[in-house]
């Protein structure tokens, strides 16, 4: 029987113990690129909107489709993200437009607006029309501070909310955005 000697015994275990922790990594990084990451909802977001004026970045509102309620996915737009429905075409026809300076978009898909509404454009920006009827319920009531600077609103009037939401001022009055009335 042949003794080997400690020193070899020890390298050799090093050596196992060095080939089994490069495999065990191994497995790892498959076990990574294997697993699925969490594929966005289905649909495309609208477009960009068209901006005329220069506005304050909001924090970001989500990272990912995953910050999104329902079936809203995270949309870029104009350097902000937004929770935004995915583009939609609805049946109809836009009214004319009419020949007028280049003004804000505040909807840039069918699928941002109203039911029976379009976003179409109308007085040189894009919005939802028909307009409809000033929704029930209020705005809550915003604080007392003073806007310092502007900032971006998500909507122009309620018939540009979907469904019961209101358009109404941010807690700071800086911009308007679509709310559940109180």
């Amino acid at each position: 029987m042949k003794m080997k000697h400690p020193k070899a015994a020890q390298t050799g275990l090093m050596m196992i113990t060095g080939q089994s922790c490069v495999f065990g990594l191994l497995l790892l990084c498959l076990a990574v690129l294997g697993t699925s990451v969490p594929a966005g909802k289905p649909g495309k977001c609208p477009s960009e909107r068209f901006l005329t004026e220069d506005f304050v970045s909001h924090d970001t509102r989500c990272r990912s489709d995953n910050d999104c309620k329902g079936t809203k996915k995270c949309c870029s737009d104009n350097g902000d993200k937004f929770c935004k429905p995915p583009a939609q075409e609805k049946p109809g026809t836009c009214p004319r437009a009419t020949q007028m300076p280049r003004v804000t978009d505040f909807c840039t898909s069918d699928s941002e607006c109203p039911k029976r509404s379009k976003c179409c454009l109308y007085n040189g920006g894009k919005t939802c029309v028909p307009s409809v009827k000033e929704k029930l319920g209020a705005c809550r009531r915003k604080t007392d501070i003073m806007c310092i600077a502007a900032m971006r609103s998500t909507c122009a009037s309620d018939s540009t909310c979907p469904d019961n939401e209101k358009c109404c001022p941010s807690d700071f009055g800086c911009y308007r955005d679509c709310q559940k009335p109180v």
